[in-house]
């Protein structure tokens, strides 16, 4: 069984993102969805890299999966939801490990940790087996919301630290989110150093 692990992409693995979105976008062409069908912008990415928020995993022979949690939620969200950690570019390639159901674990996790009480995500509208995945692992469904020329927009939400529990385990050497200090005026927790790397 492969070793999973998880860490803070840097600068330099911005190439490394691209591809796995273009793996991504590949494997889901033939089944009709249009998804990441255009390259995404350096400036939609690098941004989230140098804020920290994108995360990629390792199975010990390479990066095979990748993930975006910040708290700002897409035009698809109401801009009252700022209880919760949103997830973005959710991306994983290989198919049948479970590693989907441990990032999303993960995922929630580093919302709780937060302080936050909701993990969000939208994803895309006509992918109904995509949708069923979500629902069965305990995400609700919270509507569709049609934007102009945008392909995204089912929305689903879990609770902060809800886990399914059924996937491989994923290690990670770094601390990543925080719950913010008492009296903090931002709700947003503050990242601490690096552990053990």
């Amino acid at each position: 069984m492969a070793l999973f692990t998880i860490r803070t992409a840097r600068e330099s693995d911005l190439e490394t993102v691209r591809e796995l979105l273009a793996m991504s976008e590949r494997r889901l062409r033939p089944l009709g969805f249009g998804q990441w069908s255009l390259p995404m912008p350096d400036d939609l990415i690098l941004p989230s890299i140098r804020r920290q928020e994108t995360y990629l995993v390792d199975d010990g022979v390479g990066e095979v999966a990748t993930v975006t949690l910040n708290k700002e939620g897409t035009p698809f969200w109401p801009a009252e939801c700022t209880d919760a950690l949103f997830v973005h570019r959710l991306v994983v390639i290989p198919r049948g490990t479970g590693l989907g159901v441990s990032l999303l674990d993960w995922s929630g996790e580093q919302a709780q940790k937060a302080g936050k009480s909701w993990l969000r995500i939208d994803v895309w509208k006509t992918n109904r087996r995509l949708h069923s995945y979500y629902r069965g692992l305990g995400f609700e469904p919270r509507g569709i919301k049609h934007v102009p020329g945008a392909g995204s927009g089912a929305l689903f939400a879990r609770p902060a630290g809800s886990r399914v529990g059924s996937g491989p385990s994923i290690t990670a050497h770094e601390r990543h989110w925080s719950a913010p200090a008492p009296n903090s005026p931002t709700s947003m927790g503050r990242r601490r150093p690096s552990m053990g790397r």
